[in-house]
């Protein structure tokens, strides 16, 4: 990804990858009191590499990116029973504040 805006990363085991997540920086519509924001859109690990610390390997340098372009708020959104992502990002210091409805059209 060649950007200056966003932030891609691979985590490996050996020449296996075993994770990615994908970061960026958005800008905020006008009714926010806030510019602009980091918003991670993805962070994967495969089950067999879970709980070994990757995940907080990925969100220490995302967060370091984040820092050097000056950006204060992080945001990210994970599926509702997703109980493993609500432990991990809770854990990391994430709080709700926005819920996400939605309904199908048939």
């Amino acid at each position: 990804m060649k950007s200056t805006e966003g932030l891609v990363m691979v985590a490996l085991d050996g020449i296996k990858v075993v994770g990615y997540s994908i970061a960026e920086i958005q800008t905020a519509p006008p009714s926010f009191r806030r510019d602009k924001y980091g918003h991670s859109s993805d962070m994967v690990i495969t089950a067999s590499h879970r709980r070994k610390g990757i995940g907080e390997k990925m969100l220490s340098e995302i967060l370091k990116w984040f820092q050097s372009k000056n950006i204060k708020r992080v945001e990210l959104g994970i599926a509702a029973g997703n109980q493993m992502a609500w432990a991990f990002w809770n854990k990391q210091g994430f709080k709700v504040y926005r819920h996400t409805l939605y309904s199908e059209i048939k």
